[in-house]
Protein backbone atom coordinates (compact mmCIF):
# COMPACT_ATOMS: atom_id res chain seq x y z
CA UNK A 1 0.00 0.00 0.00
CA UNK A 2 1.20 3.44 -0.91
CA UNK A 3 0.49 6.54 0.93
CA UNK A 4 -2.22 8.65 -0.33
CA UNK A 5 -0.79 11.95 -1.76
CA UNK A 6 -3.96 13.67 -3.07
CA UNK A 7 -7.98 12.74 -3.05
CA UNK A 8 -8.06 11.09 -5.60
CA UNK A 9 -6.16 8.37 -4.44
CA UNK A 10 -7.99 7.61 -1.78
CA UNK A 11 -9.74 3.86 -2.39
CA UNK A 12 -12.16 2.52 0.09
CA UNK A 13 -10.20 -1.38 0.29
CA UNK A 14 -6.79 0.97 1.16
CA UNK A 15 -8.74 3.07 3.72
CA UNK A 16 -10.24 -0.30 5.44
CA UNK A 17 -7.19 -1.81 5.77
CA UNK A 18 -5.55 1.44 7.22
CA UNK A 19 -8.56 1.40 9.48
CA UNK A 20 -8.71 -2.31 10.10
CA UNK A 21 -5.15 -2.27 11.16
CA UNK A 22 -4.42 1.05 13.06
CA UNK A 23 -7.61 1.20 14.67
CA UNK A 24 -10.25 -1.30 14.78
CA UNK A 25 -8.30 -3.91 15.84
CA UNK A 26 -6.11 -1.76 19.10
CA UNK A 27 -10.17 -0.63 19.95
CA UNK A 28 -11.06 -4.65 20.34
CA UNK A 29 -7.79 -4.70 22.53
CA UNK A 30 -8.92 -1.92 24.96
CA UNK A 31 -12.19 -4.19 25.10
CA UNK A 32 -10.93 -7.35 25.88
CA UNK A 33 -8.19 -6.80 28.05
CA UNK A 34 -9.59 -4.17 30.20
CA UNK A 35 -11.53 -6.63 32.02
CA UNK A 36 -8.49 -8.79 32.40
CA UNK A 37 -7.00 -6.44 35.15
CA UNK A 38 -7.98 -5.96 38.65
CA UNK A 39 -8.78 -2.59 39.93
CA UNK A 40 -5.21 -0.78 41.53
CA UNK A 41 -3.38 -3.30 39.27
CA UNK A 42 -0.19 -1.31 38.24
CA UNK A 43 0.00 -1.77 33.87
CA UNK A 44 1.23 0.15 31.02
CA UNK A 45 -0.63 -0.84 27.65
CA UNK A 46 1.43 1.28 24.64
CA UNK A 47 -0.06 1.59 21.26
CA UNK A 48 2.10 2.18 18.19
CA UNK A 49 0.75 5.54 17.16
CA UNK A 50 2.75 7.71 14.59
CA UNK A 51 3.52 11.34 14.55
CA UNK A 52 1.62 12.06 11.34
CA UNK A 53 -1.62 10.38 13.55
CA UNK A 54 -1.41 13.98 15.52
CA UNK A 55 -4.28 16.11 14.18
CA UNK A 56 -2.17 19.54 15.46
CA UNK A 57 0.92 18.41 13.72
CA UNK A 58 -0.27 17.83 10.35
CA UNK A 59 1.76 20.48 8.38
CA UNK A 60 2.42 18.25 4.85
CA UNK A 61 -1.05 16.72 4.37
CA UNK A 62 -1.16 13.76 2.45
CA UNK A 63 -1.19 10.07 3.80
CA UNK A 64 -4.77 10.49 4.25
CA UNK A 65 -5.76 7.09 5.18
CA UNK A 66 -2.27 5.89 7.26
CA UNK A 67 -2.91 9.17 9.18
CA UNK A 68 -6.76 9.09 9.91
CA UNK A 69 -6.41 5.60 10.89
CA UNK A 70 -3.88 6.20 13.62
CA UNK A 71 -5.50 9.57 14.74
CA UNK A 72 -8.43 7.57 15.43
CA UNK A 73 -6.29 5.25 16.75
CA UNK A 74 -4.81 8.01 19.72
CA UNK A 75 -8.90 9.32 19.68
CA UNK A 76 -9.81 5.45 21.09
CA UNK A 77 -6.98 5.60 23.58
CA UNK A 78 -7.31 8.84 24.72
CA UNK A 79 -11.08 8.23 25.18
CA UNK A 80 -10.15 4.60 26.92
CA UNK A 81 -8.25 6.12 29.20
CA UNK A 82 -11.44 7.70 30.87
CA UNK A 83 -13.01 4.41 31.14
CA UNK A 84 -9.76 2.52 32.46
CA UNK A 85 -9.42 4.83 35.02
CA UNK A 86 -12.48 4.40 36.65
CA UNK A 87 -12.73 0.79 36.18
CA UNK A 88 -8.98 0.16 36.52
CA UNK A 89 -7.29 2.80 37.61
CA UNK A 90 -3.62 2.04 38.13
CA UNK A 91 -3.68 0.95 34.13
CA UNK A 92 -2.17 3.48 32.05
CA UNK A 93 -2.80 4.08 28.36
CA UNK A 94 0.17 5.18 25.61
CA UNK A 95 0.53 6.12 22.31
CA UNK A 96 4.10 5.90 20.92
CA UNK A 97 5.86 7.27 17.64
CA UNK A 98 8.92 5.16 17.23
CA UNK A 99 10.48 7.61 15.03
CA UNK A 100 11.83 5.91 11.60
CA UNK A 101 12.65 2.14 12.46
CA UNK A 102 14.38 1.29 9.45
CA UNK A 103 12.48 -1.98 8.13
CA UNK A 104 11.24 -3.41 4.83
CA UNK A 105 7.87 -1.17 5.74
CA UNK A 106 9.89 1.98 6.26
CA UNK A 107 11.99 1.58 3.41
CA UNK A 108 10.40 2.75 0.70
CA UNK A 109 9.74 6.13 2.84
CA UNK A 110 12.87 7.03 3.86
CA UNK A 111 15.12 7.01 1.11
CA UNK A 112 15.91 10.59 1.65
CA UNK A 113 16.10 10.49 5.49
CA UNK A 114 19.79 10.93 7.07
CA UNK A 115 20.74 7.24 8.16
CA UNK A 116 21.10 8.49 11.46
CA UNK A 117 17.25 9.59 12.06
CA UNK A 118 16.55 5.91 11.28
CA UNK A 119 16.80 4.00 13.59
CA UNK A 120 17.61 -0.20 14.03
CA UNK A 121 14.70 -2.66 15.69
CA UNK A 122 17.20 -2.82 18.57
CA UNK A 123 17.53 0.75 18.68
CA UNK A 124 13.66 1.40 18.68
CA UNK A 125 12.94 -1.52 21.00
CA UNK A 126 15.40 0.38 23.68
CA UNK A 127 13.59 3.42 23.38
CA UNK A 128 10.38 1.81 23.75
CA UNK A 129 11.33 0.06 27.02
CA UNK A 130 12.62 3.08 28.43
CA UNK A 131 9.21 4.96 27.65
CA UNK A 132 7.00 2.42 29.27
CA UNK A 133 9.63 2.26 32.66
CA UNK A 134 9.03 6.06 33.36
CA UNK A 135 6.45 7.19 35.77
CA UNK A 136 3.51 8.47 34.51
CA UNK A 137 0.43 10.63 35.76
CA UNK A 138 -2.00 8.66 36.76
CA UNK A 139 -5.59 8.01 34.53
CA UNK A 140 -4.22 10.32 31.78
CA UNK A 141 -3.60 9.14 28.76
CA UNK A 142 -0.19 10.42 26.88
CA UNK A 143 1.58 10.30 23.22
CA UNK A 144 4.84 10.60 23.72
CA UNK A 145 8.22 9.97 21.24
CA UNK A 146 10.81 7.73 21.13
CA UNK A 147 12.86 10.84 23.22
CA UNK A 148 9.88 10.90 25.85
CA UNK A 149 8.94 14.37 24.13
CA UNK A 150 4.57 14.45 24.27
CA UNK A 151 3.82 14.74 20.63
CA UNK A 152 0.33 16.77 20.01
CA UNK A 153 -2.98 14.64 20.26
Amino acid sequence: MMPEKRLEDLHTRQLQRYFAVNSIIPALWLKHLVSLFEPGQDARLMFLSARVGSIEDNRLGGWYGYRASKAALNMLVKTAQVEYARRVPGVKLMCYHPGTVDTELSRPFSGGMPRNRRFSTEQAAQYLLSELQKPRAENQAVFVDWRGDKVCW
